[in-house]
């Protein structure tokens, strides 16, 4: 429906809303389904909690990847004038095939969510509402909100931003930019899976700390590297940010589920994943521009990316601090 919609050019005022509208019925579905799909995942996964685990944000780069891919072949076939006219709409008329097979492969797996819940947890489950969640566990909502706020900003700047920062701002060809994006969208899709290996190896809070410094030391170089448009340097700056950003999504998403007791976690785990996503990650973008256009340094918003690691990181901390003591 989205892309059958007016632009603000044909619709004015009616157009945006009627988008907003399909955005937030779009987000509502999928803070439902992620969170219980996380949840469902790291109970199920029971040797490599972990890599069962970054399946979840694995699935999410790999639909970015595929919008890459969709958005590389248009650019290729249809001239620049084109594409901005009904280019993107092609792009999401090619998620109508996502959506089937995500639906079989549902309705394939769908189990009793309350098979093997104890007396307890049934209970929890049963009197599961988002008031109870708030009133009885509102401290590790918010903990687990700001642990996210390093993955959710990173993605939204490296996948949805940066494109619109090669073409736009540095000046790539749009088919060199989406070549060089859909190449490090695959990278971030296996750093996913890797980081989540990797945390059920050697834990997920030295993973946790060690890509959140990471990002802090290494955030405003490679931004700086991008202001150079030179396909190479931007291509591994890149690369390296979604390396780190990935290796701590993966290694992030089953410390998330173990935030919360098990009759709760649909609940809290989607208060927990929407308020990062709607006030920090939906804003990244427009952030980023504005620090772009107050400071005139392409490199500026490198700015968030290291806040929002030192958040994470410092949460991270906190809560390790915290279980140890």
């Amino acid at each position: 429906l989205l892309g059958c919609m007016p632009t603000h050019a044909e619709g004015g005022a009616a157009g945006i809303a009627i988008i907003a509208t399909l955005r937030f019925i779009a987000g509502a579905s999928l803070g439902n389904e992620a969170p219980a799909t996380l949840a469902y995942l790291t109970e199920h996964g029971l040797h490599l909690p972990g890599v069962h685990a970054s399946l979840v944000p694995c699935s999410i780069a790999v639909g970015a990847l595929g919008a890459s891919v969709a958005g590389l072949f248009f650019a290729w076939v249809l001239s620049p004038g084109s594409l901005g006219v009904f280019g993107w709409r092609l792009v999401l008329a090619t998620s109508l095939v996502a959506n089937a097979v995500s639906g079989g492969l549902r309705g394939y797996v769908l189990q009793d969510p309350e098979a093997g819940m104890t007396a307890a947890e049934l209970g929890d489950r049963r009197n599961d509402h988002v008031l109870r969640v708030l009133r009885y566990h509102s401290r590790q909502v918010l903990l687990a909100a700001a642990l996210q706020a390093f993955a959710v900003c990173g993605l939204y700047l490296l996948a949805a931003w940066l494109p619109v920062h090669f073409v736009a701002l540095t000046q790539l060809p749009a088919s060199l930019a989406l070549t060089i994006h859909t190449i490090n969208m695959a990278v971030l899709s296996g750093s996913i899976l890797m980081g989540g290996f990797l945390a059920d190896k050697f834990g997920r809070t030295s993973m946790l700390l060690s890509t959140s410094a990471a990002a802090a030391m290494f955030a405003y170089p490679a931004w700086l590297l991008f202001s150079l448009a030179e396909a190479g340097v931007s291509w591994f700056s890149q690369f390296t940010l979604v390396a780190i950003v990935g290796l701590h999504w993966g290694a992030l998403a089953g410390l998330l589920v173990e935030q919360f007791p098990k009759g709760v976690r649909a609940s809290a785990l989607t208060l927990s994943f929407t308020l990062p996503m709607v006030l920090l990650g939906c804003w990244a973008p427009l952030i980023a521009l504005g620090f772009i256009v107050q400071t005139h340094s392409l490199a500026s918003p490198a700015i968030l990316m290291i806040l929002s690691a030192v958040v994470s990181g410092g949460t991270v901390l906190a809560t390790e601090l915290q279980r140890a003591g």
